[in-house]
């Protein structure tokens, strides 16, 4: 089943031995973080290039642990899990970024596989330093580029409030005396790619119609303004931001339109070895749904499999990171951390779902492998509750333990 993963902070770009892991999803170098694809300092250069594109890739791999699983179960413990192929390319005025992404998974005793694009995007820069994208892009909400440290991700990725990718424009500003800010307009969401569902073949999590409820997403804006501190310290950073989220939820079923909004503020920050954050968010999603269907209970996919998410909610995450001065044998550099979150739901009756990851990401090279246990409940990713966890929900207890082999080129 389709899987998450988590984040890393602008401040340690210069550092390679504070490399953050992307389980499932990106690697992001810190060395490289301004690029428009993340890569690891190894990746940097890329499998090739061809005049000013540079290709690349990785391939990853998985050995998962679930408290709740039966032992007939546990037959492939170790199994492929994503192929990724990217191009990037940056004349100093012009720049771009694409990413395709093929993933497979052995659910109810069943191979399945899907492939979609992550990102596609092209881009000019302006002699100011700011920046016009077009295409298939990251939306300016929260965190960025990620609002966790873990493969998992956080609560906030499941509700399509973390590392969102969408079809639109945005103008990402230069910096302003330690001032920064990011508009956006799109469209609609990144679209289906290859996959066995009505709407789900997708990176980032979306509203999405598997069936009868007809949602979409069109029309949505954002606006992100952050504050940096502490800029030309190499041993200190402090960002402090808001975002704010408006769009449309039309229903083409009902021919009615509803909408959907988000706010968030949020704070990161490093003192020495250690780092940490804290964010809040509020969303609401006002749909239209046909007669018969709970207005409560929003549908939204990826990877392949939709489920349940409650129609509002506030999310509470807080993180602490600690890249330690001690090397250990064969790794070049390791950082351990502890990612909580909790999603807290508006509908009556519904439980709150609570997700803690509890890890350390270890690089060499080319190679990063990531250890992760995380513990929760309602938690689509962590517990048995994967349909209704983020709906409903449950108040019983799982855990799992998830080791991520992968090589990037």
């Amino acid at each position: 089943m389709a899987e998450g993963a988590g984040a890393s902070l602008e401040a340690r770009q210069a550092d390679a031995g504070r490399t953050l892991i992307r389980g499932r999803f990106t690697v992001a170098a810190l060395a490289a973080l301004t690029m428009p694809m993340m890569a690891t300092p190894a990746q940097a250069d890329g499998l090739f290039e061809v005049g000013p594109v540079e290709f690349g890739g990785a391939i990853r791999g998985n050995v998962t642990y679930r408290d709740y699983n039966t032992p007939d179960e546990f037959d492939d413990w170790f199994e492929f899990d994503t192929l990724i192929a990217r191009a990037d390319f940056d004349t100093g005025r012009f720049i771009g970024s694409a990413q395709g992404r093929l993933y497979y998974y052995h659910q109810d005793g069943q191979d399945h596989d899907t492939a979609f694009v992550h990102h596609a995007w092209l881009g000019y820069r302006f002699d100011d330093g700011s920046e016009v994208h077009a295409g298939v892009h990251q939306v300016p909400f929260g965190l960025l580029p990620y609002a966790s440290d873990n493969w998992f991700f956080s609560i906030a990725y499941y509700v399509g409030l973390e590392d969102d990718y969408d079809l639109g424009f945005k103008y990402v500003s230069p910096d302003w005396d330690g001032w920064s800010l990011q508009a956006a307009y799109y469209i609609g969401d990144e679209g289906d790619g290859i996959g066995r569902s009505e709407g789900s073949a997708r990176y980032s999590y979306d509203i999405v119609d598997e069936g009868a409820n007809g949602n979409d997403e069109e029309n949505q804006f954002n606006l992100r303004v952050a504050r940096t501190f502490f800029q030309g310290d190499d041993d200190r950073s402090l960002e402090l931001g808001a975002s704010g989220q408006w769009g449309e939820v039309p229903n083409d079923i009902t021919g009615q339109d509803g909408d959907h909004w988000a706010a968030a503020v949020h704070l990161r920050g490093e003192e020495g070895r250690f780092g940490y954050d804290l964010e809040f968010v509020t969303y609401d999603i006002n749909q239209k749904v046909p007669a018969g269907l709970n207005p409560d209970v929003v549908q939204m996919g990826a990877f392949d499999f939709p489920y349940n998410v409650a129609s509002g909610g506030e999310i509470y995450l807080a993180n602490l990171r600690y890249s330690p001065e001690y090397k250990l044998p064969f790794f070049e550099s390791w950082t351990v951390y502890n990612n909580f979150s909790v999603l807290t739901k508006d509908p009556s009756g519904f439980e709150d779902t609570i997700h803690n990851i509890t890890g350390a990401y270890f690089s060499r090279g080319p190679w990063f492998i990531t250890l992760d246990y995380g513990v929760g409940q309602g938690s689509p990713f962590i517990t048995r509750d994967f349909t209704n966890g983020l709906a409903a929900g449950s108040d019983e207890w799982d855990s799992r333990i998830n080791l991520n082999v992968a090589l990037y080129y």
